[in-house]
């Protein structure tokens, strides 16, 4: 009935594996656990014990295929039905996660695509992993309502169930090899082929905050991905928010001021951004100054 599918990088995902497989042999569901480890530079002695479990597995691979390619590989290795794609450092709000996505696929079968959302802990991370606490719980950790009246911007293929047969059809873009925005634009496919997103109340916690410097890296990886996918035409204004001033901007003749701007205001917003009180605004900010500094 259900292929759960996790990309492994860096990260030790036997909890995760464990606490799965424990709640699918409780509910009695056909299933199998697939990881697949995207060569890894940090090893965990521990992921090697999920192949203990029964129809659990572990691959890894020589070479980083990147966030899409793995995701997509992970599928085609999938015997069941309906596919559950999860994050390594994810962990289910509820013990009755695998129940609650069941449990909604058998009262609408007719469903393709289901997500049920993102959670962020209560408790104040260490001072160096707050920016990405604080954005998550503003930006991602938002109601059922919210997700469920924005289907496709909430869409986070970190927690989300999808019919195999449709996903091998639409698939994630293989081009995207660097960080960012695949999952949006494999929503934005969705959208375009009319297929409808269900939002359920079945959310985990993403534990693997990433430290300030490397989350602020991973932006400005995330943003030059962007870039060249509005140059190639793939995105357009309307897909994204941070394209959407970008091109106001380039339409008023501002970008290349509001770069040079940007690189002279470039240290404090960091400062900012590093320090035990950063601004979610100030981040936006940097985005749209880092979008305009670079060069075409």
């Amino acid at each position: 009935m259900l292929s759960i599918l996790i990309p492994v990088y860096n990260y030790n995902v036997f909890p995760l594996v464990e606490q799965l497989h424990h709640q699918l042999i409780k509910n009695n569901i056909a299933f199998e656990i697939i990881c697949m480890d995207d060569a890894s530079t940090e090893h965990y002695t521990s992921n090697s014990n999920i192949l203990n479990f029964n129809n659990c597995y572990y691959f890894s691979l020589k070479e980083n295929i990147g966030r899409s390619k793995i995701r997509n590989q992970l599928a085609n290795k999938a015997s069941y039905p309906w596919l559950l794609f999860l994050d390594a450092d994810v962990m289910p709000v509820s013990s009755d996660f695998i129940k609650n996505y069941v449990g909604f696929i058998e009262k609408s079968p007719k469903s393709n695509v289901v997500c049920g959302g993102i959670s962020y802990s209560d408790s104040n991370p260490p001072k160096e992993k707050l920016l990405r606490w604080i954005l998550g719980k503003k930006k991602e950790a938002v109601s059922l309502k919210v997700r469920s009246n924005n289907p496709y911007r909430y869409f986070f293929v970190s927690n989300c169930m999808i019919k195999k047969e449709l996903f091998l059809k639409i698939k994630f873009d293989e081009t995207i090899k660097s960080y960012g925005y695949e999952d949006i634009l494999f929503a934005k496919n969705l959208k375009e082929q009319s297929v409808k997103i269900n939002h359920i109340d079945n959310s985990v916690f993403h534990l693997g905050l990433d430290d300030n410097s490397t989350y602020i890296h991973k932006i400005e990886v995330s943003i030059n991905t962007l870039k060249r996918l509005y140059k190639s035409g793939v995105f357009d204004k309307t897909d994204v928010v941070l394209l959407s001033k970008f091109h106001n901007l380039n339409v008023l003749k501002l970008t290349k001021l509001i770069g040079y701007v940007f690189s002279i205001f470039k240290k404090p917003i960091l400062y900012n951004l590093q320090s035990r009180h950063p601004s979610v605004f100030l981040l936006n900010v940097y985005k749209l100054g880092y979008l305009c500094s670079l060069k075409d």
